[in-house]
């Protein structure tokens, strides 16, 4: 979910899926968003036969109903500021599977919520999808535990602005 653009690495998802696929043809993958490498991507699923398996949603005004037709949510960004996106999908009860970037160490517990790995990595990222993949029950564990984590940094966050609004009081 997010722009299609270089730094969002959506490479490395194509590369580690087109893997993935290969030893699990049970296995999809959508895409929302558009941008300046939609073009690249479109190239990619046609070269490799992967039309029938790889969904492109352009524009959607419900993204959590998106996200909650998934199993696991990817995020393989080269670069990354809050990562608000990771939230998102850990509220809809999404482990996630993401680059080690920006503040990801602050909102995804390793093992815990999802599986981090590091940035341009496509067969780490590849054995993170394998992994999950085929582990339902680790998966269900962490779709649990990022649920909870989400529910807990919304509480955070709203203690975090009571606490800076009334230090102006």
């Amino acid at each position: 979910v997010g722009r299609f653009a270089p730094e969002k690495n959506l490479p490395l998802i194509l590369e580690a899926f087109k893997a993935v696929y290969k030893n699990n043809n049970n296995c999809s993958l959508t895409l929302v968003g558009r941008g300046s490498e939609e073009t690249k991507i479109q190239k990619f699923i046609k070269d490799h036969k992967l039309d029938e398996v790889i969904r492109i949603v352009t524009w959607t005004d419900d993204v959590a109903g998106e996200m909650a037709k998934a199993d696991v949510f990817l995020l393989a960004s080269a670069h990354e500021g809050w990562g608000m996106v990771l939230v998102e999908a850990m509220a809809v009860g999404l482990p996630v599977i993401t680059t080690d970037v920006g503040c990801v160490g602050e909102l995804v517990k390793a093992g815990e919520h999802g599986l981090v790995v590091e940035v341009d990595n496509t067969k780490n990222f590849m054995n993170a999808m394998m992994t999950l993949s085929k582990d339902v029950n680790k998966r269900h564990e962490m779709s649990v535990s990022a649920y909870n984590s989400a529910l807990a940094l919304k509480i955070d966050e709203a203690d975090y602005l009571s606490q800076w609004v009334g230090s102006f009081v």
